[in-house]
């Protein structure tokens, strides 16, 4: 089963990590999912005691009031004396659906007992056990990917009888020290970057603008991707300035969901005119119920006063029609092909049409509007909602 699931991960990392160049041209996007029976049917067969055991409760006590079900699990973002807070505990909606709450717990145990230094966690199976020490440290957990080794390299990693070992690849004493370094860079990113009275557009703007003045793409490192697979991760970007488009994207759904905003990695095939494909990863946003595609990979600039909103909220037909990424081969970044069958993928909102073709200024909060500089150098101002 190890055999059978790590090379499903790393056949999915191929397809991810084998193109993912910095392009030089213009796009749009976002997205709306939907989720297919045998999704419902897996992630509910996970609670299905709970509710067995719910239901007799139910039957046996006498009352005339409706128990509400409990509220979906939701990213919580929070601020203390004007600072931000670290999360620890961020899941995107998507894993959650994909995976169910019990390997999002058994994750959220793993992430605890490491910061700590602890030598094992509560796990719910073998096969949370793999994911949660695989892609799920990478993306909700990055300073972990260096540092502790995944579920099939270990000598002393294994999960057995409810519980996980970690094994570290540093002293963990080191190790502790390291994630709280990361803690401590992730707040002032986002205190510098992010104003605590932010709605979730400007939240999506301000870090769009972090990321693609901030980083430089690593072409090194894209030369020998494939080769170099365990090398990549959000946290070698944050601590290198450098990195590919899946770490790119990596780190600016990390920060969103620091935030509370609703994203989560996905890749894509650009389909070349000699007929060859590359892999490429962006970002999929979700603001006040509506998706869009960001990019920050290909918005990356020297500049910060030629900051192309192109990649930033776009659709799905910019995505396939400027920048030949059939919509049909869309999928969660960690997961592959699978993910087509438990949800679709849609971006068909262009309110953001207006700002595709211009350069980011800034943002006037008063009057919530984007100033930006039109292909003529016209400055522009594009009204958003607050």
């Amino acid at each position: 089963m190890k055999t059978h699931k790590l090379l499903s991960i790393l056949l999915v990392t191929t397809i991810v990590l084998s193109g993912c160049g910095k392009k030089t041209d213009e796009k749009k996007g976002s997205i709306s999912d939907t989720k297919s029976e045998e999704a419902v049917s897996e992630i509910s067969s996970s609670s299905e005691e709970s509710t067995a055991a719910s239901e007799t409760t139910s039957e046996t006590t006498e009352t005339t009031e409706t128990t509400e079900p409990e509220p979906k699990y939701e990213n919580i973002h929070t601020n203390v004396d004007g600072h931000h807070t670290f999360e620890p505990h961020i899941f995107s909606k998507w894993y959650l659906e994909q995976f169910g709450e019990a390997t999002r717990d058994s994750f959220f145990n793993f992430v605890d007992a490491a910061m700590a230094g602890e030598d094992s966690f509560e796990c719910c199976d073998e096969e949370a056990y793999g994911w949660i020490l695989g892609r799920l440290m990478n993306w909700f957990f990055p300073v972990g990917c260096d540092f502790i080794c995944n579920a099939y390299e270990g000598e002393k990693t294994g999960w057995k009888n409810g519980k996980g070992v970690i094994e570290y690849k540093i002293p963990k004493e080191e190790f502790v020290k390291k994630a709280q370094d990361f803690k401590n860079q992730i707040v002032a990113i986002l205190d510098d970057c992010v104003s605590d009275d932010y709605n979730d557009f400007e939240k999506a703007l301000a870090l769009y603008e972090y990321m693609t003045t901030t980083y430089t793409y690593d072409y090194d490192m894209y030369e020998v991707c494939l080769e170099k697979m365990d090398e990549q991760s959000p946290y070698r970007l944050l601590t290198q300035k450098t990195g590919i488009c899946n770490e790119i994207a990596g780190l600016y759904n990390y920060l969103l969901l620091q935030l509370g905003v609703d994203s989560d990695e996905i890749a894509g095939s650009m389909h070349n005119p000699d007929g060859t494909a590359e892999g490429h990863s962006w970002v999929y946003v979700t603001l006040d119920g509506v998706s869009y595609h960001v990019d920050p990979t290909w918005g990356l600039t020297e500049t910060s006063d030629c900051i192309s909103l192109g990649y930033f909220l776009f659709t799905d037909d910019v995505r396939e029609e400027r920048d030949s990424f059939p919509r049909e081969e869309y999928s969660l970044a960690a997961y592959g092909d699978q993910t087509r069958k438990y949800f679709t993928f849609e971006a068909s909102d262009d309110r953001y049409k207006e700002l595709w073709d211009g350069y980011y200024q800034g943002m006037d909060r008063e009057s919530h509007e984007v100033i930006y500089l039109s292909f003529h150098g016209d400055e522009m101002r594009f009204p958003y909602a607050a």
